[in-house]
């Protein structure tokens, strides 16, 4: 990826070495960016074995994907969980590398994964029979969470966890779907064949499971929601967006739209939790016929909020002509 010169004082060029690719362009790559990610994939992957090893795999719980399969299949053939996790893996990096990425996807995949499997193993010879406890519910919720958390962290890496994260990424990449709704689709075969191994007792609690999972994901990823987002439909849109600006010191964005017979004026703002109860406040006191909606939100950059961060390609191209 090319680095945009206009943004290229705010990085530092110490932590960077240089490849040259021929005599007009060579690639530079920034290790402290590269470390940062290498980080967050190997604790990713650590923390996903952890949940495997100590909730999942003792309870025969199989919550979906590349694990739950071969948390089945293991049932039949004497071959270590972590290696037919690696078994299923390879089509679907890839496919991962044709469609998410090229060789910086699979790069992460790969490092992830591998963490991840080989973990399972050698974590599981130190797990005592039954994990740390009986309680099924117990595992299936703690597995997912911690789990979801790992997967959350391997995401933000920008690579997946296995074969289930391939197929996640990729929906979620063409439909904007949250991760907990596309577990539903792309883990549904493996619960299904798990109900038929294991029975359906075991099956329900893997739903529980990666339905868990893939919520935990979604907070690693988004975070929570600390903002919220107001829609105002008013006939008085001049004294509530003073209002709001005086007591809120918020800015307020307003077009005109058009009802089934007479026009009126749309207001948007953005707000802070704690401040909702007070913009009620306002537009009540202006406009009691005003239609108001509160949407919630995960995040708000810029100004009145957070400031904006830009974060640099970890493998940059340059040119020649551009130094």
């Amino acid at each position: 990826m090319k680095l945009p010169s206009k943004l290229r004082h705010t990085v530092d060029y110490a932590s960077t070495i240089d490849i040259a690719e021929d005599k007009d362009s060579k690639k530079r790559i920034h290790l402290n960016l590269a470390f940062q990610d290498l980080f967050l994939l190997v604790l990713g992957g650590l923390i996903v074995a952890f949940a495997v090893a100590v909730f999942i795999a003792p309870h025969d719980i199989a919550p979906g994907g590349s694990s739950g399969a071969a948390i089945i299949l293991n049932q039949f053939v004497p071959i270590p969980i972590g290696v037919l996790m690696l078994m299923f893996n390879i089509p679907s990096f890839l496919l991962g590398y044709r469609k998410l990425g090229g060789s910086s996807f699979l790069i992460r995949s790969v490092i992830g994964t591998a963490v991840y499997n080989v973990s399972v193993d050698v974590m599981g010879r130190f797990v005592p029979p039954g994990g740390l406890t009986q309680e099924m519910l117990l595992n299936a919720v703690f597995g997912g969470i911690i789990g979801g958390i790992g997967v959350g962290l391997i995401y933000r890496a920008g690579g997946v966890a296995g074969a289930g994260g391939v197929v996640t990424r990729l929906l979620r990449q063409k439909f904007s779907w949250p991760i907990s709704t596309l577990s539903l689709f792309t883990n549904g075969i493996v619960v299904l064949a798990a109900g038929f191994v294991f029975g359906w007792v075991a099956a329900m609690y893997a739903v529980i499971s990666f339905f868990v999972s893939g919520a935990a994901s979604d907070f690693m990823l988004e975070g929570p929601d600390v903002v919220q987002t107001a829609m105002i439909i008013t006939d008085y849109p001049d004294r509530i967006s003073r209002e709001i600006a005086a007591e809120l010191q918020r800015g307020i964005t307003r077009w005109e739209v058009r009802g089934q017979r007479d026009g009126h004026t749309a207001l948007y703002c953005t707000v802070g939790r704690p401040e909702v109860s007070t913009l009620k406040n306002i537009v009540a006191a202006v406009d009691k016929e005003a239609f108001l909606i509160i949407g919630r939100g995960h995040e708000a950059v810029g100004k009145g909020f957070k400031a904006h961060q830009w974060r640099p390609p970890v493998v940059e191209q340059i040119q020649k002509a551009d130094e």
